[in-house]
């Protein structure tokens, strides 16, 4: 029986390119059964009727990948053609935000659990800056908002960091280097998405690029949610017609889980990490 996919999620390391390819790849399958030919394409259920509600979804998920793929065209075709001031790649500048803001995290989270051992600067002052740039209430999840809300908080955490007495702190705790990367790639997330430089023409197509991968997931997920349920032991070729359907999905998460990653990450390392715990003698 094919496998479930109820609250299925895609694999994290997929990217435009990916979804691109995928949905080519879905849709010749999709093809074969909704609209066969004289000769059935070898391999392809005969006989079996795409149920309406797949058909619904496949539709949107349609639309999506071809607007996804005329974002990523105009991508590569406006590469090179941008005026002499480099419009920076947000998916780059996205992903060195988030890596900087996940190590200074970490960094910060291990002085503020430090004891106190009669020097200074001490953990206490650690975790009470730790608790201003990292609150509870949202700890790490603003890296993982839309970019306006992203750079909002961004911005906010980024003053705290720049206050005097906590930029003083962080001297003292060694932290120099790292606030400066942090701030060199807070900089580069705010011209990458136009934040705080007006974007050259052409260069909306690479912004826009994220937000259209974005729902092209969604609508994929959607449908494989949908192909996925419609496979029933008791309705003749529902599960071959799953099957045939989701083949290219279950070949690329194999390719995925096959390729090594760049860092091994467990699973304690997520982008919402643990608040650390109240100083010592606090």
């Amino acid at each position: 029986m094919i496998e479930s996919f109820v609250m299925y999620q895609l694999p994290a390391r997929m990217e435009s390119s990916d979804a691109v390819g995928l949905g080519e790849q879905l849709a010749l399958r999709y093809q074969a059964v909704a609209s066969p030919k004289k000769k059935p394409v070898e391999g392809a259920p005969v006989h079996v009727a795409i149920p309406p509600n797949v058909a619904a979804s496949w539709k949107r998920f349609a639309v999506a990948h071809d607007e996804l793929s005329k974002a990523a065209a105009l991508r590569i075709a406006t590469t090179g053609l941008t005026p002499a001031a480099p419009v920076e790649d947000d998916d780059a500048a996205n992903a060195a935000s988030d890596d900087a803001w996940r190590t200074f995290e970490a960094w910060l989270g291990a002085w503020a659990r430090h004891a106190d051992d009669g020097k200074a600067p001490r953990g206490a002052d650690a975790a009470a800056l730790y608790a201003r740039v990292f609150p509870a209430v949202d700890a790490m999840r603003f890296i993982g908002w839309r970019p306006r809300k992203q750079w909002v908080a961004m911005q906010g955490r980024m003053a705290v960091l720049d206050e005097p007495a906590n930029r003083e702190l962080l001297n003292g705790l060694g932290g120099a280097r790292l606030h400066e990367h942090l701030r060199a790639t807070h900089d580069a997330f705010g011209r990458a998405y136009g934040f705080t430089a007006v974007q050259a023409d052409g260069a909306a197509a690479t912004v826009d690029v994220r937000s259209v991968f974005m729902a092209a997931k969604d609508a994929l997920r959607q449908y494989v949610t949908r192909v996925a349920a419609s496979a029933d032991p008791d309705v003749p070729g529902s599960e071959a017609l799953a099957t045939w359907l989701l083949a290219p999905l279950h070949e690329m998460v194999a390719e995925f889980a096959a390729a090594p990653t760049k860092r091994a990450t467990p699973e304690a390392d997520k982008r919402t990490p643990s608040q650390p715990p109240p100083p010592p003698n606090a």
